[in-house]
């Protein structure tokens, strides 16, 4: 169970990473939501879900694998997609 919810978070953490070039300093609604500050006064879903997977995870899964894995999803993935251009 940790372990396919810390692969679920993988493409958010990057999705979220890429998206930030998009926000343009926070200045565009749609990719701000998305990657950044809600609408109101909390977290958009990006920052919600990409957090709340491998809190969920770290009940059953012991701290050094989940943080390998979530650093070398997260860093491997925005390497790949950061490598074509917007």
């Amino acid at each position: 169970m940790a372990g396919v919810l810390l692969i679920a978070a993988g493409p958010l953490e990057v999705g979220r990473s890429v998206g930030m070039r998009f926000t343009d300093g926070f200045t565009r609604l749609r990719p701000s939501l998305l990657t950044g500050p809600g609408p109101g006064p909390g977290p958009g879903p990006g920052i919600v879900a990409g957090m709340a997977l491998p809190a969920r995870a770290a009940r059953t899964c012991r701290s050094a694998p989940r943080t390998a894995c979530g650093i070398g999803m997260g860093a491997a993935g925005a390497a790949v997609v950061g490598v074509y251009p917007s």
